[in-house]
């Protein structure tokens, strides 16, 4: 997601305030290769895999979505940025509490310099194999903006987050106490970044999004965007 979708912050922002990794390296998925995953895991992920990449309610992503499936998750409250507590609230009813998850380990950021410091507090700052290390769910979260320039909802940010690891294979599965646990990560180019040393070589990616998540946790929330659908 490009840094329009923060019209707010224009200044430039210093590498070190950032989680800025290399495109072409993704050590969680090295040490843990997914041909190497049991079968039955194997198709579980495809069939995750295929629904955000061809039918995640994003509209402006693929002309295979189905929005309706979304507009329970979004607040009716005005302005746009006072409506975040009561989607909050519906999220986690929905997604997290349901799923008995500790509703403070998701963080859902909207500012560039907030992603780091979440990710530090939720054992999410890196994306070595050292994340499995630690069985709680958890997410941080940069929230974008939508084609109408309007903040996405909360499961719209996990919708898209979710969608672009699975589209660009930053994806690595463990089992953790005979449980399948995925790991996603997700980020964007870096722009406006004034780097303290000399730029690191080969294409960059700046981290927005890193999720630890059972595999049976991420089909039950696709279950219910199915059975909330409209048609």
């Amino acid at each position: 997601m490009a840094d329009v979708q923060n019209k707010k912050e224009t200044i430039k922002i210093k590498s070190s305030e950032l989680v800025i990794v290399r495109k072409d390296e993704f050590p969680a998925l090295a040490s843990n290769p997914i041909d190497s995953v049991p079968p039955e895991d194997y198709s579980r992920i495809e069939k995750l895999a295929s629904w955000f990449v061809l039918r995640a309610p994003l509209s402006e992503i693929t002309r295979l979505s189905n929005p309706s499936c979304i507009h329970m998750f979004k607040s009716t409250e005005e302005p746009e940025r006072g409506s975040r507590t009561e989607e909050r609230l519906k999220f986690e009813s929905t997604f997290l509490k349901s799923e008995h998850i500790n509703c403070t380990n998701f963080d859902f950021v909207y500012r560039r310099r907030a992603v780091k410091p979440s990710l530090a507090d939720l054992e999410l700052a890196d994306n070595t194999e050292k994340v499995f290390s630690n069985p709680a769910e958890r997410a941080v979260v940069f929230v974008g903006k939508n084609q109408n320039n309007k903040d996405d909802s909360c499961i719209e940010s996990i919708c898209r987050h979710v969608r672009n690891a699975f589209a660009h294979g930053r994806i690595a599965l463990k089992h953790i106490n005979d449980n399948p646990y995925l790991f996603l990560e997700d980020g964007s180019c870096p722009t406006k970044v004034i780097y303290e040393e000399e730029k690191p070589k080969g294409p960059l990616l700046e981290v927005r999004f890193r999720m630890l998540i059972k595999l049976s946790t991420l089909e039950d929330w696709y279950e219910a965007l199915l059975s909330n659908t409209v048609n």
